[in-house]
């Protein structure tokens, strides 16, 4: 599934009537309403699982039977190895507007629209804070690969400052994380990671590949514009991408990177 960031000022989103089999959350209308909301989690019945791939713009990720979810300001952690008797574990102030979630091995990473948060969570249900690194005001995914974290700050609009770029950082100590190398973008929003490509969402400056094997330092590769980007999925040999009211899907391999189909959603 792919979601768009919730609009700061709604307490929920109602995706009752979306089919996400064939449909992808692209925006969103704000209402004054008053509903009742039931939430059914599923997952599978193993107590030793993760989420699948998901976008680098989800507020939430499954690490081994405990569901992370981030609201602006904190995160909340569900034990859901019963999937029908979820139960919130814990919930903690976590930062300031925090966006979006990604976890990789025991650490989970915060994209917010100041910096990148790292949280321990070899105790599960009480994640520990490591360490951040700050940046220029702007809406922050975050993906991360190894001993280094890719991060696209997108600003103007209500997201920040003026610059735009993606930030190449060295985790290879997590409790002093540093900046090694910046590049230029023009509004990227979403990006993903597997083996050596990085897929970079410039937003109507279409989709950038790189490929990431002398990292930090990166090398552009592909460039597919005249598209609108938004958000990629990286799976084994295919790359699922929306943008501009299409699903896009690719094939990636060491030879090339050529577009399969398009899915118009409108």
């Amino acid at each position: 599934m792919t979601y768009l960031p919730i609009p700061a000022e709604a307490d929920y989103a109602d995706y009752e009537n979306v089919d996400f089999s064939e449909e992808v959350v692209v925006g969103y209308s704000l209402r004054t309403d008053y509903i009742e909301v039931q939430t059914d989690i599923m997952v599978n019945e193993s107590a030793d699982f993760s989420s699948g791939t998901g976008g680098s713009l989800a507020r939430f990720s499954i690490v081994k039977g405990y569901l992370y979810t981030v609201t602006q300001t904190e995160m909340h952690i569900f034990d859901i190895v019963n999937p029908e008797n979820a139960v919130e574990v814990n919930s903690e102030n976590v930062g300031w507007d925090i966006e979006t979630i990604f976890s990789l091995d025991n650490y989970l990473y915060l994209g917010s629209a100041g910096g990148m948060y790292i949280y321990n969570i070899d105790n599960a249900t009480n994640p520990t804070y490591v360490s951040e690194i700050n940046h220029i005001m702007g809406c922050d995914p975050a993906v991360v690969q190894g001993d280094m974290a890719y991060v696209t700050i997108r600003g103007g609009n209500l997201c920040g400052q003026n610059l735009s770029q993606l930030e190449v950082i060295d985790i290879s100590d997590k409790t002093n994380p540093f900046r090694a190398n910046i590049y230029e973008m023009q509004e990227p929003y979403g990006l993903g990671i597997k083996d050596n490509f990085l897929f970079v969402c410039d937003g109507s400056f279409g989709l950038k590949v790189y490929d990431t094997t002398n990292t930090p330092q990166l090398t552009l590769i592909d460039h597919f514009e005249n598209i609108e980007t938004f958000d990629v999925i990286p799976l084994e040999e295919v790359l699922l991408m929306v943008g501009g009211n299409r699903l896009f899907q690719y094939k990636y391999s060491e030879t090339g990177i050529e577009l399969l189909s398009t899915f118009n959603m409108n």
